[in-house]
């Protein structure tokens, strides 16, 4: 009998192929060895790593802007081929590249994001997946449009710097040069989020906090995203307003799909069926899966949410571990593991994860051994 290890990353801790490593070793010392690793993602951090192990793309540096202008060392990931390309958004316009002091949602740019894109489409690609987790910005997407070449202008003419605070001035949108670097290229936006671009769970609202907006600015950037989206849709007649997903990463999602066509795409679905999970789910026995925290939202798109799904669609018990959890009961799981409850820190669980995660994983063979052990899984 089978175990499938199958997490997304444990974040700021472990990297999912580590998670998979550490799963792996626990259950070993328990005894259990047929085991099958698929480390996975869903669009947030870590997703370019794992499309690039699906597809055996390389890594290609290049020279880009952080969020807030830097010059930076980054890269994309490109097929052997040329054809497919795999950015991470936050390798270029990621929180993880600023200090806590210079989160700056009103400030910041997606202008780096829009620079990898160029230099997947200088190398050939035709398709363009990215992964929207872990950014820093709340600007419309505007920056990385401006680096393809769409031009915004405002009262006082061409609008240069694309960020926050310059999406209310937006009054005229010029997308033909943007449009003719694209044609041929197809945009996937891969999210974990279901968020709208505006309104009450809009994307200031829900994420502008995270990423250094003051009460003001969310109101600020509250604002200047339905004045940007009024312009969009006069631009193409497209109302990105309520659209699912439209709000990722600051609202880059609903432009580039208004504006060039991009699809958006649930991440774990998508990277789920690129993995052929539900074959290796139905010939396995157990299912392993996991993230850094296990809530609510788990169940909204989050990669172990949609592990579950399947799971049980094909009655397959899933174990999720995880750093903590808030809910209340399993919800599904078979159990919720979550490492905290081993450690006397929030610091010693970040610190020490993968040997927490190695020691709970032996502790769920030993449980897997004792309560199935006639199912012969070891």
């Amino acid at each position: 009998m089978k175990i499938l290890i199958a997490p997304n990353s444990m974040k700021g801790s472990l990297d999912a192929f580590a998670f998979c490593d550490a799963i792996e070793k626990g259950l070993r010392i328990s005894g259990i060895t047929n085991i099958e690793k698929l480390p996975l993602a869903d669009g947030g951090d870590g997703t370019a790593a794992i499309l690039a192990n699906i597809y055996n793309a390389k890594i290609q540096h290049i020279t880009v802007c952080d969020p807030l202008e830097r010059k930076i060392e980054s890269g994309y990931y490109l097929t052997q081929d040329s054809q497919i390309a795999i950015i991470e958004m936050a390798n270029a316009s990621g929180l993880r590249l600023l200090k806590c002091h210079e989160y700056s949602a009103t400030q910041s740019t997606t202008y780096g994001t829009g620079e990898l894109i160029n230099g997947a489409i200088e190398a050939g690609a035709k398709t363009i997946i990215i992964g929207l987790g872990g950014s820093a910005t709340v600007d419309g997407g505007m920056g990385a449009l401006m680096a393809l070449g769409v031009r915004f202008y405002g009262q006082n003419g061409e609008i240069k710097s694309g960020c926050g605070l310059m999406l209310g001035d937006v009054l005229h949108i010029d997308r033909t040069d943007a449009l003719l670097r694209l044609k041929n290229v197809e945009l996937i936006l891969l999210t974990d989020v279901k968020t709208p671009l505006t309104g009450i769970n809009g994307a200031a609202k829900l994420f502008g906090p995270q990423k250094g907006a003051t009460k003001g600015d969310v109101e600020i950037l509250s604002k200047n995203l339905d004045i940007f989206a009024q312009q969009l849709f006069q631009k193409t007649k497209k109302d990105v307003t309520h659209l699912p997903g439209g709000g990722s990463a600051g609202g880059i999602a609903a432009s580039f799909h208004a504006l060039l066509g991009a699809k958006i795409e649930n991440g774990a679905p998508f990277i789920l069926e690129k993995t052929n999970f539900m074959h290796k789910a139905i010939h396995s026995d157990f299912i392993i899966t996991g993230e850094g925290k296990i809530d609510k939202t788990t169940f909204e798109g989050k990669l172990p949410g949609e592990v579950l799904k399947i799971g049980m669609k094909i009655d397959k018990p899933v174990f999720a571990i995880c750093g903590a959890t808030t809910l209340m009961d399993e919800e599904g799981f078979e159990a919720v593991l979550p490492i905290n409850k081993l450690s006397r820190s929030e610091e010693e669980s970040t610190e020490h994860a993968s040997d927490l995660v190695t020691m709970i994983s032996s502790m769920l063979g030993e449980k897997l051994k004792n309560e199935y052990g006639k199912c012969n899984c070891y």
